[in-house]
C-alpha cells in the first residue's frame, strides 16, 4: 500500500506504517499516540517535514525509517519509549515535553538535537549525535539534557558540550578543542561517586593550597575514539547538587584520574578568576589538558583573601607619611580601616576608606597622615566585608625622621635559609605579613634559626627597628 502525504497537514492518534509512506515538501504529520512502523517504509529524506509523536516509537526495520529532512518532535505528556531492532537514525530531533521523559530502548543516531523542555534517559544504550557542526546541540537547559550515555561526533578544533547528568541535576561539561590528531568522537557520561570524597592525603596543591576534597555530586567520564594520538584542550564543568560546595568560587578546580581504581590527580592550568559560582552551580575550568578520563570538581577550605593587593607603601613627604596601596581585584569589599602603630602590635584606627565592592582591575587608594611623631611608625590595612568579615594586610614602616640614615641593627643572609643573623646582640620579634608573632627571644642573641619557617615574607622586630626578611 502507498500513502503519498500530498497536503500540508496530517493528524491522527495512533499511526501503524505497513505500507509506503511519502510526503510533499513542508509538509505537517501529527501523531497524537504511538508510531509504528510494522513492514512498511517511510522516506522522509526528499522534502522537509514536521513530524510529531505523542506516544511511544517502534520501528521494526530501521533501513526503512528514513527521516534526514524530518524535524522529528517528541511532545507527549507521559513517557515515550523509543525502539527499534537496531540503532534508531533521525534527522533532526526536538524534546518538547511538558512532563515525564524519553526512555531509550535502543541507541538513537541524530544529526541535530533539540532540547526545548524534558530530558532522555538512555539506561545502557546511548545517544549518537553524527553532526561535528558545534552547534548540532540546541537548547539545553536544568530541564533538558541527557541522562546517561552520549557520544558526540567532533571536529579537530571547537566548543562542543557535553549536556550530560543524572536523575536529579544537568552536570554540563564543556570541551573547548584547541588541537587534536586522529580525534572523531567523544563518549560522556555522569555518575555518583562510589568511592571516598576526601581527598587530602594525594597531596594536591593549587596556588599553594591543598585540596581537601571532592565535590560529592558525582564526577565525568569524559573518553575519546581509540584513533586519538594528541590532544590539547580546556575544559569546563558545571556541578549542580553538590552539597559540600565552598563559599568562594576560586577554592574550586577541575580534577581528573585514568579510572575508578586510580588517585586523582591534577593536569593543566588553573586561573582562580575563571571559576565561578551562580544559582546553586559551580563552574570549574581548566586549561592545556592532554589527555581523557574521569573528571571531577575538587575544592579546598582556604578562605580565599576577597581582595587582590598587589602593593602597600608608605612614604616620608616634608611633613606627613603618604600611604599608596593598589588592588588588582575585589569581591564583596566594602571598605579598608586604616590603622597606625607604634610597637606593630597596638593598633589606632585612622581612617575609613570606601572600597570598589566588585572589581576584576586595578584600583589605586591613598590616605595622608599628619601626624608627627617620631621614631618608628608602622601601617596596615583592616579590609572590611560587606557582612563584616575582616582581613588584615601586610604591616609597612617607616622613619620619617631619619629616613636616609643607614638602620643601627643589619640582619644578613637575606634571603635566608636556616639561619639569620644579627649585626648586633638583640631581643627580638618575628612577625608574619599580618603582624602575628610567630618566634621571639626576651633575652639578646646574635642570630635566630628560622629553619621551621614556611617559605614567604616576614617581618623581624628589634627594640627600635622593624626589618623585613624573605625565608626560601
Amino acid at each position: 500500500m502507498l500513502i503519498l502525504i500530498l497536503w500540508q497537514f496530517v493528524k491522527c492518534k495512533d499511526l501503524i506504517v505497513k505500507g509506503d509512506v511519502y510526503n510533499a515538501a513542508n509538509a505537517s504529520l501529527k501523531v497524537k499516540g504511538n508510531f509504528t512502523l510494522d513492514g512498511g517504509s517511510v522516506n522522509f529524506n526528499t522534502n522537509a517535514i514536521n513530524f510529531e509523536i505523542g506516544g511511544d516509537m517502534s520501528i521494526d526495520n530501521v533501513n526503512s525509517f528514513k527521516t534526514s529532512q524530518a524535524n522529528t518532535k517528541l511532545n507527549g505528556t507521559s513517557i515515550q519509549n523509543i525502539n527499534g531492532i537496531s540503532e534508531v537514525v533521525f534527522g533532526t530531533l526536538t524534546i518538547d515535553k511538558p512532563s515525564a521523559h524519553v526512555v531509550l530502548a535502543k541507541n538513537i543516531k541524530v544529526s541535530n538535537i533539540n532540547f526545548i523542555k524534558g530530558k532522555i534517559n538512555t539506561g545502557t544504550n546511548r545517544v549518537f549525535i553524527d553532526n561535528t557542526a558545534t552547534n548540532a546541540i540546541g537548547s539545553i537547559s536544568p530541564l533538558s539534557y541527557i541522562n546517561g550515555n552520549l557520544r558526540r561526533a567532533v571536529a579537530s578544533t571547537g566548543s562542543y558540550t557535553l549536556p550530560v547528568g543524572n536523575d536529579s541535576n544537568f552536570e554540563l561539561a564543556t570541551v573547548e578543542l584547541n588541537s587534536s590528531l586522529g580525534l572523531t568522537h567523544l563518549d560522556a557520561r555522569f555518575d555518583s561517586h562510589v568511592t571516598s570524597t576526601d581527598i587530602s592525603s594525594l597531596n594536591l596543591f593549587v596556588d599553594g593550597t591543598i585540596l581537601q576534597s571532592l565535590l560529592d555530586a558525582g564526577y565525568w567520564t569524559i573518553a575519546p575514539n581509540s584513533g586519538l594520538s594528541s590532544i590539547n584542550y580546556d575544559i569546563s564543568l558545571d556541578m549542580r547538587g553538590a552539597t559540600n560546595a565552598g563559599a568562594q568560587a576560586g577554592q574550586h578546580t577541575v580534577i581528573k584520574r585514568d579510572n575508578s581504581s586510580s588517585n586523582w590527580y591534577l593536569q593543566g592550568n588553573h586561573t582562580n578568576a575563571t571559576q565561578s559560582i551562580s544559582g546553586g552551580s559551580v563552574h570549574a575550568v581548566r586549561t592545556g589538558l592532554t589527555s581523557f578520563s574521569e573528571f571531577s570538581i575538587a575544592k579546598h577550605n582556604l578562605f580565599i583573601l576577597p581582595v587582590e593587593l598587589i602593593s602597600f607603601e608608605a612614604n616620608c613627604n616634608t611633613d606627613f607619611v603618604e600611604l599608596n596601596w593598589i588592588t588588582v581585584s575585589e569581591t564583596n569589599n566594602d571598605y579598608f580601616i586604616v590603622q597606625r602603630s607604634q610597637d606593630a602590635t597596638n593598633w589606632k584606627n585612622l581612617s575609613k576608606i570606601q572600597g570598589a565592592g566588585f572589581s576584576s582591575s586595578e584600583k589605586e587608594y591613598e590616605y595622608i597622615d599628619n601626624t608627627q611623631v617620631s621614631g618608628n611608625m608602622y601601617y596596615r590595612l583592616v579590609q572590611v566585608d560587606f557582612d563584616g568579615t575582616k582581613t588584615i594586610s601586610n604591616i609597612v614602616n617607616v622613619n620619617c625622621i631619619n629616613k636616609f640614615e643607614i638602620p643601627n641593627i643589619s640582619i644578613y643572609p637575606n634571603p635566608a635559609n636556616d639561619i639569620l643573623n644579627f649585626s648586633q646582640a638583640q631581643t627580638y620579634e618575628i612577625l608574619d605579613i599580618q603582624g602575628r608573632v610567630l618566634m621571639q627571644s626576651k633575652t639578646k642573641q646574635n642570630s635566630v634559626n628560622i629553619s621551621e619557617l614556611k617559605e614567604g615574607m616576614y617581618f623581624i622586630k628589634f627594640e627600635n627597628e622593624l626589618l623585613k626578611f624573605i625565608k626560601y
